[in-house]
């Protein structure tokens, strides 16, 4: 079911992976039994679009860019009428870090590994944390022109997503200081003005297995692949220490579950050191070790990720099994082969969009309809 985002994650907490099957990515599932979209793309592998050139084609990694309040994504920045669909290179786009306000205009975005993280500057004559934050907007339309508004679309490609200590991930949630104004915009759900958000994750499976062969021998699995390392600063402002992705050495990764320490939220539990994820652990002495794998959105120690949609489970109500939120109804009555109408047990006008032709001709495409068995739940 396409929808514009649905409400994923809304939390802060240590250590989350989001991660599919290296051989099928399609078995990712970050919101579970919910109507995925953003659409959510993390699509399928056999596209040619996920395929990798051999080693011997693949080019050299383009200087990283960072992006923050001096160096915003700007046109440049685009890929413009890039076919996703022709082969792309391996390690030949630039790694995106984000240690500043980084915001996300419509449009498609290609690069390697991004990184979110919290920079240290100096201002005054004295160190200051500044959180990286990568928000993705969806402009209003225009007044008086909202009957008539086709929602600019955005395409942002990532080998890989790491938001690190400090570092937050927005899309349709929570807020964030406008950089001219400096006042705090709050960010409505998205697709609030129809707008659709598509993040792919891509790149070449690391570990292929052994093919079966006969007679019956179970496959293999391949060599490990080499997880992507944290770009965290190694002190912060106050000049302490920094373990692995940002997390403070001394007072947390250090203790590896050997005393209560106070975790992001006020949660007084045990830090356990990070380890690597099975057949993701391979040693690459040119970088630190790295904990979230590949090919994955990794949400690490103080980071936030926050998604929400305007189609999608309700935030309030998820916790009952009952309830259906926004997207989801109950059937009213059976649904036999060969019918059109479906009975349902309430109202969804306003919330369930059909098919429609705007004024300058552009085609609206309506929600789709997905069945599922009596014993799912929404939540």
């Amino acid at each position: 079911m396409r929808r514009a985002i649905t409400r994923c994650l809304q939390t802060i907490m240590p250590h989350m992976l989001m991660r599919g099957w290296r051989s099928d990515i399609r078995r990712l599932r970050p919101c579970y039994g919910t109507a995925v979209g953003m659409v959510l793309a993390f699509a399928i592998l056999g596209l040619p679009c996920f395929w990798t050139a051999p080693a011997a084609a693949q080019g050299v990694k383009p200087t990283e860019r960072h992006c923050n309040e001096e160096q915003p994504l700007s046109p440049s920045d685009r890929q413009g009428d890039l076919d996703m669909s022709v082969r792309q290179p391996a390690g030949t786009q630039p790694d995106l870090i984000v240690d500043g306000l980084c915001i996300v205009q419509p449009g498609k975005y290609l690069f390697g590994d991004v990184h979110i993280v919290e920079d240290i500057q100096v201002i005054g004559g004295k160190p200051v944390a500044r959180p990286g934050v990568l928000v993705f907007v969806e402009p209003e339309p225009e007044a008086g022109k909202e009957k008539d508004y086709v929602a600019p679309s955005t395409e942002f490609w990532a080998e890989s997503i790491l938001i690190e200590a400090g570092g937050s991930m927005l899309a349709g949630a929570g807020s964030y200081k406008h950089p001219t104004s400096n006042q705090p915009v709050e960010l409505k759900p998205f697709g609030t003005y129809g707008a659709e958000l598509t993040i792919v994750l891509y790149g070449e499976d690391q570990s292929p297995p052994t093919p079966f062969e006969k007679p019956a021998t179970w496959p293999k699995p391949g060599p490990a692949g080499k997880a992507v390392a944290c770009r965290s600063p190694t002190k912060d402002a106050d000049g302490k220490a920094l373990g692995p992705c940002g997390i403070p050495e001394e007072d947390v990764w250090n203790t590896n579950g050997s005393r209560v320490v106070t975790l992001p939220g006020g949660v007084e539990d045990r830090f356990y050191q990070y380890g690597g994820l099975y057949l993701d652990s391979a040693p690459d002495p040119k970088t630190p070790a790295g904990y979230f794998g590949y090919k994955s959105i990794g949400l690490s120690y103080r980071g936030t990720l926050q998604l929400h949609g305007k189609k999608g489970t309700s935030l309030a109500d998820d916790a009952k099994k009952a309830y259906s939120g926004s997207s989801w109804v109950r059937l009213a009555d059976d649904v036999k082969p060969g019918d059109d109408t479906l009975k349902l047990d309430r109202k969804v006008k306003g919330d369930w969009q059909g098919k429609s032709v705007a004024n300058d001709g552009s085609l609206h495409i309506g929600d789709e309809i997905v069945l599922t068995t009596t014993d799912y739940f929404a939540t």
